[in-house]
């Protein structure tokens, strides 16, 4: 749905708005304005302005045709070369969102690479191999995908779309950050009263009861003090790769 919902934003703004808008003069975005640079999947650089101004440039440095949108408070910036992939699904929106990018510290600051998931048509990572580009490579075998690290060139985004058809990769999603929000939650059983009354919970040890975890899972390793299982005979290792998150 959302190649679809592009695709209309992309043939009515290319209607009416006149090629020369689609990249932001450099008179947007003053040289003195405080900056957050996000290099984006295909490679382009984008650069936003404290004062709202947006900026885009290639690989090689030149300014860069574009489309952006705002859309519940966050700008995503599309370069023209993303379009044919957005439209056919081959890519994930939220990897032109640039606001929650640079939120997510995804911006070049403070990442020297994209998070990506790369889910596959049939098994994944066989001896089709990995785009050009990727490190930190972890397979997925659940979702038949990976996780990885695209590096800032865009030559991964070229490698996985000149020989997607060998590869067999289905769709490139951002690995986005998730933050649990208790808002709602904790209002709604009182706990801020009880929070008032110095009463948080600190130094209170707490116990997890699951199915079963795994143990040299490396979300667990450091983190959990003692295990134990109520079921004779029987351990506390899932033996299905569970974080015990579930």
């Amino acid at each position: 749905m959302r190649g679809i919902g592009l695709v209309a934003l992309i043939t009515s703004s290319v209607a009416i708005v006149p090629a020369s808008a689609h990249a932001a003069p450099s008179s947007r975005l003053p040289v003195s304005a405080p900056a957050n640079t996000v290099t984006l999947i295909t490679g382009d650089k984008v650069s936003l302005a404290a004062d709202g101004g947006v900026q885009v440039r290639n690989a090689e440095g030149e300014l860069a045709g574009y489309l952006s949108k705002v859309k519940d408070g966050d700008t995503y910036v599309y370069p023209h070369e993303a379009f044919p992939h957005l439209a056919s699904g081959l890519l994930d929106e939220d990897l032109f969102n640039v606001t929650e990018l640079v939120a997510a510290g995804y911006d070049d600051a403070h990442s020297s690479g994209i998070p990506l998931i790369v889910t596959y048509h049939g098994p994944a990572l066989t001896a089709r191999g990995v785009p050009a580009g990727a490190t930190d490579l972890r397979p997925l075998d659940s979702i038949g995908g990976a996780a990885m690290v695209a590096d800032r060139s865009g030559r991964f985004l070229a490698s996985a779309v000149g020989t997607r058809s060998t590869r067999g990769i289905k769709k490139i999603w951002l690995d986005g950050k998730a933050k649990a929000d208790l808002a709602e939650s904790t209002a709604q059983i009182g706990a801020p009263e009880v929070w008032q009354t110095g009463n948080t919970g600190g130094g209170v040890d707490v116990a997890v009861l699951d199915t079963g975890i795994d143990t040299s899972h490396p979300d667990l390793t450091s983190s959990v003090r003692a295990t134990t299982s109520f079921v004779p005979g029987e351990s506390v290792e899932d033996g299905l790769g569970g974080s015990g998150r579930g």
